[in-house]
Parts: C-alpha cells; structure tokens; sequence
C-alpha cells in the first residue's frame, strides 16, 4: 500500500503529502466534465493567457483568433518568470501590440480577479513562473495547453508533468507527434488532440505580412542569423549549447565579412545568466555589447518569426529551431559540441529535420557555410522542400481547429 502511495505522490507533482495528492488529481480530474457542459453552454467564454516570456507565448494567434470570436473574451496577464523576475519586456510588447492586459495587485489572485474558464500556460513546467499563477493555484479553471515549440526530445521527465495529465485537452503538432508522445504520459495521452500548433500557421504566411527588424545597411547584404542554446552547464539535461566553443569565431566572422552579411544574435532567453557563470559578468556583457553596437549585427530576444521570415540562413544549436527554421527553406546549419553528448532520444521529425541541416563540427566548417550562404550556394534545398511538403503542411487553421475543439465542434 505505501509503495501504491509513493507512485501516486510522484505522479501528481511531489506535493506535500500523498492523501492530499491524491485528492487534489482525483477531486480535479472528476469535476472536468462539469465544467466543460458548463463552459460550452456560457455565451462567453473567458480564456486566460500567461505570459512570461514573449519569445516563448506561441498561441498569440489563436488570441487574436479568440479576439474576433463571438463565443471568446480572452485575457492576457503579463507575470515574471523565475529568472528575469520581471514582466516588462512582456508588458512594453503588448502595449506595441495594442493588447489589452490585466495586472494582479498585491494580494490579488487570478480566481478573484479574473476568474478564468481556461488557462493557457506557455510552459508546463513547474517553477518557471511563481506557484500563485500555475496550474497549483487555479484548479477552478480548465486547463489546455499548446506547447512552445514542436517537441524535438522524447523523454518522460518533459512530457510527463503535473500539468500535462491533468489538462483537459493538450493540443498537438500531428498523429507522428501525438503517437511518440501518448506512451510516455500517465494518462497515455488520452487528452491529445491532433489540431496542429498556431505557430505552424504563422510560418506559413508569406514574408510580406511581416515587419523587416533587420538593421538598415548600405547594400544589400546576406541576412544570418546565430542562436546559441542555454544548454552550457554541466548541471544541465542537455549538452547542445556550443556559444562558448563557436561564440567568439562567429562573432569574428560577422565582422570578417562585414561587406557581404548582416546578422541578427538571437540567443535563448536563459544564455545570459549561464554565460555570465562561465565568462563572467564583463566578459558576457561586452560580448552582448558587440552583438548590438556593430553596423552590420544586431542582438534580439523577442518574437522572432519576423526575423525568420526576412532572413537567408541560420547557424544555431536549439532543439526547437531544428524544425521551426525549416519554415523559411532556407540554409541551416545545426552546431555541434566537442565535449560528450548526454544521451537524448530525439523526436523522429527532428531527427529528419537534422538530416536537411548543414553540419557544423568546427570554425573551419562554419566559414564554409557563411561562404557558400554569401554565394548563394545551397544543394541541400531540394531536400528541405521535400520535408516541409512531407512533414510540415499544415491542415487548415490550427487555431481555427483548437476553437472548435473546445466548442465541441
């Protein structure tokens, strides 16, 4: 019986003690259906956004979506994330934006404020956002989720959360994804729902829909871009982060050919305080500096399909750029460490999308794909056509299907 206790204590999120773990998944989980026949039956229906980091919301579609919808009032609250500890880069990007937002004020809560029917979460992992606005505090809400990014690890530690089981419906990618996904979560999956991602539909528009961010040049010059993954500590699940091998080259690159290129540094929300463990506080702050002082490179840490969209190439290390890039067709080159790999299975549409990268083992290899990118030399393309026709099409409105999926439709 102890040992029944203990699995059930690890599966509803390590909360202290298991009598009331156990209660709060069953007692939670048992009230769904009333209130999805009582949400479905309101004339509208108040769906909550939480937002901490502007470069991760990817259901900022689907609020707009939610926006024009007779059926929807959708919400957005801007909160800290638990390494900025500040929401005004959020805040200042809905006000450009011209989104309405709510403020909670000291000892306001999102029950007694808002009073949401659903909360969207942008992540589903506890401890990046303060306790008071996750899944923990809120269960009078329904919970969906879409996730940030198309999943490109399979591994149960990032797929079986607290959040993940008890959502009421969490929206998928594809059947591919949905179908590696479903055996790793408790639930088996019985919540996912193959709708597709907002973001898939964004990346399918047509670049002239866009605002062009890049620096104004003189000439026009091939447009790089260079996103360097967190992933640089020792401690850290992943060993993909390469900026304190390659950085510094790179750097010395952009100003290299300074004539024939201009370059966006697009690194992980998280680098910064990692670096600054490795380099130092100075060191990491000059190097940012460069990246936004010089004429022909910029430093940018907000949405960035825009960027994409208006660029030639990409040299990076993110899990989630190996599949979103391919969007644009354009040459990619996927950066490799030279110290040990931890041991990740990858998803089988990022091993795929890996196979249509250019390989970056070394500077010498790095230079020869700047070279053949200024060139215009790519033989790779027909390839990554062949993927995007494959892999990433999407099927309708992927907003558009998780509106009528929560109306029941």
């Amino acid at each position: 019986m102890m040992e029944i206790f203990h699995k059930l204590h690890l599966f509803f999120g390590g909360c202290k003690g298991d009598l009331y773990g156990i209660y709060r998944y069953y007692g939670y989980k048992m009230t769904i259906p009333y209130k999805v026949w009582r949400v479905r039956h309101k004339s509208k229906i108040k769906v909550l956004f939480v937002v901490s980091e502007i470069s991760m919301w990817k259901t900022e579609r689907l609020y707009k979506r939610m926006l024009e919808h007779d059926r929807f009032e959708p919400v957005l609250l801007p909160v800290s994330d638990c390494v900025s500890h500040e929401s005004i880069e959020v805040e200042k990007y809905f006000i450009s934006k011209g989104y309405a937002y709510e403020i909670l004020s000291e000892g306001e809560t999102i029950r007694n404020r808002i009073s949401p029917d659903i909360i969207f979460y942008q992540q589903a992992y506890s401890g990046v956002i303060e306790s008071k606005y996750f899944e923990g505090a809120n269960r009078k809400s329904l919970f969906c989720h879409v996730n940030y990014c198309f999943r490109n690890t399979i591994v149960k530690s990032t797929v079986d959360l607290p959040l993940l089981n008890i959502a009421w419906k969490v929206f998928s990618e594809n059947e591919v994804c949905s179908k590696e996904l479903a055996p790793l979560m408790r639930n088996k999956g019985k919540n996912l729902v193959n709708t597709g991602l907002p973001f898939m539909d964004d990346y399918c528009q047509e670049k002239q829909f866009y605002s062009d961010r890049w620096k104004p040049q003189e000439c026009i010059k091939k447009r790089i871009i260079y996103a360097p993954h967190h992933s640089i500590l020792d401690v850290d699940k992943l060993a993909w982060g390469t900026i304190v091998e390659y950085g510094d080259f790179i750097l010395l690159m952009a100003k290299k050919y300074s004539h024939q290129t201009q370059w966006v540094f697009k690194p992980h929300p998280f680098l910064k305080p990692k670096l600054i463990e490795v380099w130092g506080n100075e060191r990491t702050k000059k190097y940012y500096d460069e990246w936004k002082s010089l004429s022909n490179t910029q430093l940018e840490d907000g949405n960035y399909i825009d960027l994409f969209k208006h660029s030639d190439a990409m040299l990076h290390d993110c899990g989630s750029f190996m599949i979103e890039y391919m969007y644009t067709l354009n040459p990619v080159m996927y950066l490799y460490a030279s110290r040990p790999q931890k041991k990740i299975t990858l998803s089988l549409l990022s091993e795929e999308s890996l196979k249509m990268h250019y390989s970056g083992y070394s500077c010498t290899d790095i230079e020869s794909f700047i070279i053949n990118v200024i060139k215009g030399h790519d033989p790779m393309r027909k390839k990554r056509i062949e993927f995007y026709n494959r892999w990433l099409k999407p099927h309708g409105d992927s907003s558009i299907n998780i509106i009528n999926s929560i109306l029941g439709i």
